[in-house]
């Protein structure tokens, strides 16, 4: 339901008024507004409207943009929403959080580029949001996400377990974040190292090294005023 009494309907396929089988939006009367210029291509699970009056719908299209897409108020697509890559399965649910991020669930096991087993959270602009990571995550698809008052997400789907831990069905996970990751390192021309450990911010972390994971010595401590640092290891050979 919009603002100002329109309804948006989201569908699978199903011939409608002669127009366009997945996504339509009424008048409040119930006749169609063909005003409204929305056409993705597959099926819409859901939509939700944003504060702005755009629009997010996801499902299985491919077009205008795949699983996830941002349309404008008459329902021409927003092009600077770019969650790529996109998600490699369909997506069930969406939750759009104060702060403007987006918590997917569905039947992906990629989302960004990156692992993501059946649940995500995109940043404003469709990236992925490196900060929340459930590692195993669910062992099936997620059908349905809802996010508590504490910031506690529920997820409910197929799963029998959720990162190696029995959970039928249902399971609540943090929402600020997992433990901190590290991104793959780059070795540079110079021979040195670049690193990226990606965490919570206002969070400190501490590095320590070691030659034989018994005898530990810190690197380096650092509160992150982001979700992400970056640093060179310039004894990478070492």
């Amino acid at each position: 339901m919009q603002t100002d009494g329109k309804v948006l309907v989201g569908m699978n396929g199903v011939a409608f008024e002669g127009g366009n089988a997945y996504l339509a939006r009424l008048n409040a009367d119930g006749t169609r507004d063909r005003s409204f210029r929305g056409s993705p291509n597959g099926p819409v699970n859901e939509i939700a409207v944003l504060p702005n009056g755009q629009l997010l719908i996801a499902g299985g299209l491919t077009s205008p943009k795949p699983k996830l897409a941002r349309l404008n108020a008459d329902g021409t697509v927003d092009s600077t929403f770019k969650p790529q890559p996109a998600p490699n399965g369909t997506i069930l649910d969406l939750v759009v959080l104060p702060d403007g991020r987006i918590l997917i669930a569905g039947g992906f096991t990629s989302v960004g580029g990156r692992n993501r087993n059946y649940v995500a959270r995109l940043n404003p602009d469709g990236s992925l949001d490196d900060t929340f990571d459930a590692d195993l995550g669910p062992n099936d698809q997620v059908k349905a996400i809802a996010v508590q008052p504490d910031g506690g997400v529920i997820i409910g789907g197929m799963f029998a377990a959720v990162n190696g831990q029995p959970r039928a069905y249902l399971a609540r996970l943090r929402s600020d974040g997992t433990r901190p990751t590290f991104a793959a390192p780059t070795l540079l021309a110079t021979g040195d190292l670049g690193m990226k450990l990606f965490g919570n911010a206002q969070a400190t972390y501490a590095l320590e090294s070691s030659s034989d994971l018994l005898i530990w010595v810190p690197a380096w401590t650092n509160t992150f005023t982001g979700t992400s640092w970056e640093w060179i290891e310039p004894n990478a050979g070492t």
